[in-house]
Formats: structure tokens, C-alpha cells, sequence
């Protein structure tokens, strides 16, 4: 007991000493002050409002409606916690997520310009990982628009060209640069075939020469072929046609491969469309548009019939 006593005691050494309670000194009113002083001799003072607090927010970097560029990690926290963002070096034009059930959490993969991009287009970007990740979302109407509308958001930005002056830098001017490759790597001239003449014929005849595009031999050995938004190496979008390899075959006519031409140039002529949601690229106005072609059951049966042996041919071929 002596020695707990001997410790309080030390205790009681580092204790501030009591405050006698005094009566506060008269201190003369700022008002009154001010009064005393003639009006000629005061000083010329503006009056200067009090910041409001979305002022002091935003200077201290905790206004959350500001536009100005947020890292994924300031962003992935309240609803958006269990988002894991990944940048993929060789992801350039689209973006995926998916559950990883070892982290219980949704890991959602981008294309590392989109780390650069501003805050709302992040944002957009994490409200589309959780939608589409929501149970009985792709039956609702609502959803599917609201995500249609994201995508769209994130695919503009993708493909919008540099501010004109600016020299991109990073992520954008690594793009740029492949996007100069790739053009330089289209093949319209195959060994049988020139994509470029087919392309003027078929504009000619069913488009008054309206449609601008760029046309190459499909680098793959599948049985499909593609219209896309491409951009080149200043960042300006072009129409890309890429003709499955099959039909540069001895046995296709010049009316088979114009009707896979015209075909392809009808994606840029009707482009695609979202109704109820969803995402409609061979509607009625488009499959009545496509019967049109001069030749079309001729280029059809080929497609159907001729182009898997033509596509075999290939792949044996490859693989001796």
C-alpha cells in the first residue's frame, strides 16, 4: 500500500495546479473603439465575406462535385470499395470486369490512358462495373440504358482526338504512335484480290461515293469480318473494314466480294442503335437495305457455303 501511495503521489507532481476563478478584466467593446477613432482618420477597410464551406472544401481538396482528376484510389471507397482497378498495358480500346472470389471483390481491367482521364469519366467507369455486375441487371430496361449511356461516354473519350496544339504525352502518345503502325500495316492488295477497287465500285454504285474508309485483308483466319472506328496517327477517327482473308480466294468473283464489301459499308451508312437498352446492329431497315445488292443470293450462298472450305484450305495450309 505505501508504494501505491509513494506512485500517486509522483502522480500528482505532473498535475496543472487549480484555477482560482477570476472576475474577466474590462476589455473596451471593438465597437465603441471604433467610434472613438474620427471618421477621417480610419482606415479604408473592405469588407471581405467569410468563405462558405464548399470553398473550404474545395481548397482543401474534399469537394466531391469538382471535376479536376481523381486517382482511382481516392475513388474506390464508400459504394465503390470493393473495386479493384487494374491497368492493362495491352488493353487500348475496351475495358472488363469480373468477380475474383479469393479478394471478394470486383476487379475491373482498363486501358492505362484511362488512369490520365478526368473524374467524372472514372467515375463513369465504376458505376458501369457495378451495374453490370448486378444480379438481374441485364433483364432490367432501365439498367441496360443507363449502362449503354456509360459505355458511350467512355468510348468518346477513347477516341477523342487531342486538343489541337497539344503534344500528347505518356499513355496517349504511346496510342497515337501504335495508331500510326497499324495504318501503315493495312493490306488492301491481297494475292488475289484489291479491296480498294472493290470498295470504289460498290461506293459508287449504291453510296454516290459518299462513305470514306480504310480497307485491309483480316489478319486472323476466322470466318468474320468487321467494320470498326479506328483512329490514325494524329488521332482523327477513320472507318475501318477489315475483309475476312477467305475471300481473297481465286474462286470469288468480283460480285462475291462486293456484296461482303457492300455488306460491311452498310455498318457505316446504318449505324448502330440502342433500343430498350440493347444494342441493334442488323435491324429490318438494315437486313431490307442488304437485299438490295445486285448480287446478293449469289454472295450469300458463297459466304454460306464457300467460305468455310475456302477458310480450311487456309488453316491446313498454315499449319504445314
Amino acid at each position: 500500500m505505501a508504494g501505491i501511495a509513494s506512485f500517486f503521489r509522483q502522480l500528482s507532481l505532473f498535475d496543472s495546479a487549480p484555477v482560482e476563478a477570476q472576475a474577466p478584466a474590462a476589455r473596451p467593446s471593438a465597437r465603441s473603439a471604433w467610434a472613438d477613432i474620427p471618421a477621417a482618420q480610419r482606415p479604408n477597410v473592405s469588407t471581405v465575406p467569410a468563405p462558405g464551406l464548399d470553398s473550404l472544401l474545395e481548397v482543401a481538396g474534399y469537394n466531391q462535385g469538382a471535376s479536376t482528376a481523381s486517382s482511382f484510389a481516392d475513388l474506390c471507397r464508400g459504394p465503390y470499395a470493393h473495386i479493384q482497378v487494374v491497368a492493362g498495358k495491352r488493353l487500348w480500346e475496351s475495358w472488363r470486369v469480373a468477380w475474383t472470389r479469393r479478394h471478394e471483390a470486383l476487379r475491373l481491367d482498363i486501358p492505362a490512358m484511362l488512369e490520365e482521364a478526368p473524374r467524372e469519366i472514372k467515375e463513369a467507369l465504376l458505376e458501369w462495373a457495378v451495374l453490370v455486375t448486378r444480379r438481374g441487371g441485364k433483364r432490367d430496361p432501365v439498367l441496360r440504358a443507363r449502362r449503354g449511356d456509360l459505355e458511350t461516354r467512355i468510348r468518346e473519350h477513347l477516341h477523342a482526338p487531342p486538343a489541337e496544339g497539344t503534344q500528347p504525352t505518356g499513355t496517349a502518345g504511346k496510342r497515337l504512335a501504335r495508331n500510326r503502325r497499324r495504318v501503315q500495316r493495312l493490306e488492301p492488295k491481297g494475292a488475289h484480290h484489291d479491296l480498294d477497287a472493290s470498295f470504289r465500285a460498290v461506293n459508287e454504285r449504291y453510296f454516290e461515293g459518299r462513305l470514306q474508309a480504310k480497307l485491309t485483308w483480316s489478319a486472323r483466319l476466322g470466318g468474320l469480318s468487321t467494320h470498326s472506328l479506328a483512329q490514325d496517327g494524329e488521332g482523327q477517327p477513320y472507318h475501318l473494314l477489315s475483309i475476312s482473308r477467305g475471300y481473297d480466294n481465286p474462286e470469288v468473283t468480283p460480285e462475291i466480294l462486293g456484296g461482303v464489301v457492300y455488306h460491311e459499308c452498310l455498318h457505316i451508312a446504318i449505324p448502330p442503335r440502342r433500343e430498350g437498352g440493347r444494342r441493334v446492329v442488323h435491324g429490318p431497315d438494315f437486313r431490307r437495305r442488304e437485299r438490295e445488292y445486285d448480287h446478293f443470293e449469289v454472295w450469300r450462298d458463297w459466304h454460306r457455303y464457300g467460305l468455310p472450305k475456302a477458310l480450311r484450305r487456309l488453316r491446313k495450309a498454315k499449319s504445314r
